[in-house]
């Protein structure tokens, strides 16, 4: 007797000619947005391009606004890049507060790490939606007509303006400043965190591609935004689920659906590990085998959830003081399965598009991070496997952890000699 009686097992993966229609979809998005013509794709530019550091030395307070963790450092650029104090962080969770609530709690960290320095550059990794603008000698983070939902969990009051000129005026109040900030997009400083990489992508609470161009220019897709009709037919019943859940909550608030973040963001519901421990549920309870005690727990363990039950290792299950029958053990195994394989091809499918995007016709060079790229096992092998069906030079992917602060550095350098 078929275990999942309710999701259609031809959902179980994406077709290869489905995908390859979706990767050219993504890749003709990704050219509007860029252009400026209408695209589920914003295409923000990154005013950086890859290339080899060199210039004048450079002091550079880099600064890491994850979306559940806030880092703060120190780099010197003198002919090499190299970290000069240890990294400062604090954990720092969602909610609802106002845009100076969420500053000082950032000028903190920052305090701690530029201590005894003098940053000639301050480089900022914002990780939500924002326009970057270069704002005279600046390169800034506008979230101008955003509204207060910058996703993750956070809903920040009074937010829709300049983020970076804000922080720049508060960070100066308390004695922080430079001569310049840079800001860019956690997939952005994912990219530059190391040379020679053509794309990036970072699954973890949220998700997000970062792509370079023909010429080299550093793109944040904002990829969680990215639809198509396609896609949507090609729905398991549970994302369906899922959605319409959303859905009927928010109308019971009186919220219009569409204007909801999470909902005008179909691709990260399917691959954000914000999502996936709620759609394990959700699975769970559309096949009846589900109960109080277990869903607490898998809240509890969230992205840790899939990790388990991939591995079939229950140990943290019994850490919640949880012992799970059989039965559940193997419907559990079978959905963090599906949910794994189907967050990977539409990573997949998606950075065959940023391939095609480009123009290139060699492997493509793609830097990851973030808790679902490291820990969910087989879901970047099956990335490189299933992105090969389509772009058939393949994708190399390296996971790397806690990039930004260096890929900030980088920017800071690149963007000082003019590149």
């Amino acid at each position: 007797m078929d275990t999942l009686p309710v999701i259609d097992p031809g959902f179980k993966e994406l077709p290869v000619d489905v995908m390859n229609e979706l990767a050219h979809d993504f890749a003709s998005q990704a050219r509007d947005g860029a252009a400026g013509r209408d695209s589920t794709l914003p295409m923000f530019p990154a005013f950086v391009r890859q290339s080899e550091l060199s210039g004048d030395p450079l002091s550079v307070l880099c600064l890491d606004v994850g979306g559940s963790t806030m880092r703060a450092t120190m780099f010197r650029f003198d002919q090499d890049l190299h970290e000069t104090v240890s990294p400062q962080e604090a954990e720092f969770t969602g909610g609802f507060m106002t845009v100076a609530d969420y500053t000082a709690r950032f000028a903190d960290v920052a305090r701690m790490a530029v201590e005894g320095h003098d940053p000639d550059v301050i480089a900022l990794v914002y990780s939500f939606p924002a326009r970057i603008v270069q704002t005279g000698d600046n390169i800034d983070a506008d979230r101008s007509d955003l509204g207060p939902e910058w996703g993750k969990g956070f809903v920040i009051a009074d937010s829709d303006i300049n983020i970076t000129a804000y922080m720049r005026e508060a960070f100066s109040k308390i004695g922080i400043s430079a001569r310049r900030w840079v800001t860019l997009n956690d997939v952005s400083a994912l990219m530059l965190a190391r040379p020679g990489v053509h794309a990036s992508f970072i699954a973890g609470t949220g998700y997000n591609i970062g792509v370079t161009d023909a010429e080299g220019d550093l793109y944040n897709t904002e990829a969680g935004f990215y639809s198509s009709p396609l896609l949507s037919e090609h729905n398991p019943a549970l994302l369906t689920a899922f959605t319409n859940d959303i859905e009927r909550r928010l109308l019971k608030l009186d919220v219009d659906p569409k204007t909801n973040i999470q909902l005008r963001k179909p691709s990260e519901l399917q691959v954000g590990g914000k999502y996936l421990y709620q759609l394990l549920i959700m699975g769970l309870c559309m096949i009846g085998d589900c109960d109080h005690e277990t869903i607490n727990a898998i809240s509890t363990l969230q992205t840790g959830a899939l990790t388990s039950a991939l591995n079939r290792d229950w140990g943290a299950f019994e850490s919640e003081k949880l012992t799970l029958p059989e039965h559940r053990r193997n419907h559990m195994h079978e959905l963090s399965v599906f949910l794994r394989d189907r967050a990977a091809d539409v990573v997949a499918f998606q950075l065959a598009g940023a391939a095609l995007f480009k123009g290139f016709s060699e492997p493509l060079q793609v830097t990851a991070d973030g808790s679902v790229a490291h820990n969910l096992p087989g879901f970047t092998d099956r990335i490189s496997a299933r992105s090969t069906h389509i772009y058939k030079p393949g994708v190399k992917i390296t996971t790397i952890e806690r990039s930004g602060l260096s890929g900030a550095a980088r920017a800071a350098v690149l963007t000082a000699s003019g590149r």
